[in-house]
């Protein structure tokens, strides 16, 4: 039974930073076969790094895919594999979002990272150079990870200063006067292969064949990973199994980037700090509901409107349904059930079976129900107390 306890500063938290994007666990549920098939790209490579040919890789997934843990969990394989076999090898990551807005500020940012020191005042191409000769100098080895590449693509301007990223990262070799380029790969990192079509023919060409491509995770595999996460991240007790299911559920079922972890992780460590600013001692439904509608635009009032009056008992019957039920989903005859009482409490003739169903529905198609194959009717895009507000003036309206 979910408690409220006297405010003492205590959390339902252990350690939030095991929600937060930065975290990389030392396991990545469900990405093992990502990370297998880039161990064996760079398995040659690693152990014979002077005889082997620069490695170019796309790592494409949609929003919430891993991507960039997949990579950041490959880049310290990697250099723990390079330590035992005493090679000298660094992983450098840059996110062209937040870190290159240019094709010179990107190469940079390389070289300042190589270096261990902010590097300034050389044409974008030297830069390259610089770098090239520094991995030589200290006999170093050296992968690249761009990270949100096509967004530097993308957005570039009309100079076109993004251009040429592609064409020069994947000439590394031909930049290098003296003799193979001290880089093992360079993995090219974006959500889809939509950017290719701003690159001419030479640079799609440059880029290869070799891709490593990461599918949304479905409901069964986020449940999986938002399991272990909150085992780290809360104290015992704080999170049930069925609020994991229904955050699985939100964030699988999304018309935008559906089966979005980073969505699922955000929304579970929202739910978490509302439950602390509410002093409760385990998260609740209406947490998770009143955080997601805060992410949606969620139900409007004026929405509701067109609908009509019985419409709008069904959704209060839904609503009542949920509040006794206090689970994520009930079933539709629970719904029918409260519908009749209502019905009756207010001298309206009850509609048929059928008719509720096509209702219910509608109520869906618009986002004011979420109905679930298998599960039954709940709310995702308002919490119930919005929800029972917004129908108290529309029964005011039409005087239910």
């Amino acid at each position: 039974m979910t408690r409220e306890y006297p405010f003492t500063g205590r959390s339902v938290f252990k350690n939030q930073r095991k929600l937060q994007p930065r975290y990389i666990p030392n396991e990545l549920i469900h990405r093992k076969a990502q990370l297998k098939q880039l161990r064996n790209i760079f398995k040659e490579a690693i152990i014979h790094p002077e005889s082997q040919h620069m490695k170019v890789i796309q790592l494409i997934g949609p929003t919430g895919s891993g991507k960039t843990s997949t990579a950041h969990h490959f880049s310290t394989l990697l250099e723990r594999e390079a330590r035992r076999l005493k090679n000298k090898l660094s992983v450098i990551h840059v996110n062209c979002k937040l870190e290159a807005r240019t094709r010179a500020n990107l190469y940079r940012r390389l070289l300042s990272k190589a270096i261990g020191r902010d590097a300034r005042g050389y044409p974008a191409e030297e830069y390259l150079s610089k770098l090239l000769e520094h991995l030589h100098e200290t006999n170093k080895y050296l992968l690249v990870i761009l990270d949100d590449v096509d967004h530097l693509i993308r957005n570039s301007s009309p100079e076109k200063q993004g251009a040429g990223v592609v064409y020069d990262m994947t000439r590394l070799n031909e930049l290098d006067l003296a003799g193979p380029a001290h880089v093992l790969g360079v993995v090219f990192i974006a959500k889809d292969h939509s950017f290719l079509e701003l690159l001419d023919p030479s640079e799609r060409s440059s880029l290869g064949n070799l891709v490593v491509r990461l599918p949304h995770y479905d409901r069964d595999q986020l449940i999986d990973i938002l399991e272990a996460r909150a085992k780290e991240a809360f104290r015992p007790g704080a999170v049930s199994r069925n609020l994991i299911e229904y955050v699985a559920d939100l964030a699988s079922g999304r018309k935008e980037d559906p089966g979005d972890c980073r969505y699922a992780l955000d929304l579970l460590l929202s739910a978490g700090i509302k439950a602390d600013e509410d002093r409760f001692e385990e998260i609740t439904f209406e947490h998770v509901r009143e955080v997601h509608s805060s992410f949606l635009w969620g139900i409007s009032a004026e929405e509701l409107k067109d609908l009509g009056a019985h419409s709008i008992m069904v959704l209060r019957a839904a609503v009542q349904a949920l509040r006794s039920g206090k689970s994520a989903y009930v079933p539709m005859k629970a719904v029918h059930e409260y519908y009749e009482i209502l019905c009756g409490a207010r001298n309206f003739t009850p509609l048929s079976y059928t008719r509720i169903k096509q209702l219910l529905r509608e109520l869906d198609s618009i986002g004011a129900l979420d109905q679930e194959p298998g599960k039954g009717i709940g709310v995702a895009g308002a919490t119930l107390k919005d929800l029972e507000q917004d129908l108290s003036d529309l029964e005011k309206c039409f005087k239910i």
